[in-house]
């Protein structure tokens, strides 16, 4: 990370639930208004922190001669500072980049992420709707305001990094945007690897989350060595997950209580189960709600994982 340097899509302080944030619409002639836009996420996987949806785009002239000269790449394959060299660049006044690329994020925390996969099983949004909704909002508000600095505006191509099956999801982003909104719209995997303008925003999504994720542990006066990557997968993450889980109160913000990671260590670290009124009810009737609350002496100790409580 970059000395005396923070990226302006983290507030300060960074926002306990989803925001959106957008840059200034870059500056051309007015007769090169046709913009190519593309986008990726950062942090899909993780149970620690957001996952940041992110939309760059530029003009079709700047995309074709001068934006695959940028050293830009699937944010994965650069190292932290030259992913933090280009996020700086386009933020830097007197650098093209900043002139003539721009960006809107939206960063799904990972309280709201949570609370939206743990609805009643009526009303739950997964973590695919989730993101398509994330990105569709995004591609909204970009057209918006392209068209408000330059009406004339042509949306040369959209294109995406896969989520779920790329035909299934072109034919929904369809139902919102045709042709003659944006004239091409291609998913598919890898497209980070592909398309600059998606390597762009896979970079602007990845400075974005680990900035995010780093003033969120500092105020908790934890370091970057504690947490490990955020993955599932990764066992300085599970050593972090147990070894700072509350017996009554679980975690923090930070964690995805919809992760199967989390309910395990709740589980493992014996969390006091909570008994909700309304679902006793549900289950048995209006009776002594403190009678029903009382642990059964035939049954070995349960651990529910709550719906709500971490609100």
């Amino acid at each position: 990370m970059q000395d005396n340097y923070s990226p302006p899509s983290v507030p300060s302080p960074p926002p306990l639930h989803t925001y959106t944030y957008a840059t200034a619409v870059p500056t051309i002639d007015e007769e090169d208004a046709e913009f190519i836009l593309g986008i990726d996420e950062a942090g899909r996987g993780p149970i620690l922190g957001p996952m940041v949806y992110s939309l760059a785009y530029c003009s079709a002239k700047f995309n074709d001669e001068h934006l695959p000269t940028c050293e830009f790449a699937d944010s994965k394959k650069l190292t932290e500072s030259k992913r933090w060299e280009l996020m700086q660049r386009i933020s830097t006044d007197t650098d093209l980049l900043n002139s003539q690329l721009g960006y809107a994020i939206t960063s799904l925390t990972a309280t709201d992420i949570s609370s939206s996969m743990l609805r009643p099983s009526t009303s739950i949004v997964n973590l695919n709707e989730q993101a398509h909704d994330a990105s569709i909002n995004l591609i909204k508000l970009v057209i918006s305001k392209l068209k408000s600095k330059y009406p004339t505006v042509k949306i040369k191509a959209l294109y995406i990094d896969t989520v779920g099956t790329p035909a299934t999801y072109v034919k929904k982003l369809r139902t919102f945007f045709s042709t003659s909104d944006i004239e091409v719209i291609k998913v598919e995997k890898k497209a980070d690897a592909t398309y600059p303008i998606v390597s762009a925003a896979s970079v602007v999504a990845k400075v974005t989350r680990d900035w995010y994720l780093k003033q969120q542990m500092l105020k908790l006066g934890i370091d970057d060595f504690n947490w490990g990557s955020g993955y599932p997968g990764d066992p300085n993450t599970i050593k972090f997950i147990n070894s700072r889980m509350h017996p009554w109160f679980g975690w923090d913000h930070n964690v995805r209580y919809s992760w199967s990671t989390a309910k395990n260590a709740l589980e493992k670290n014996r969390a006091v189960e909570i008994r909700w009124e309304h679902e006793l009810v549900k289950k048995h009737g209006y009776q002594d709600i403190l009678e029903l609350a009382k642990p059964s002496s035939t049954t070995p100790h349960k651990f529910e994982v709550s719906k709500d409580w971490f609100l």
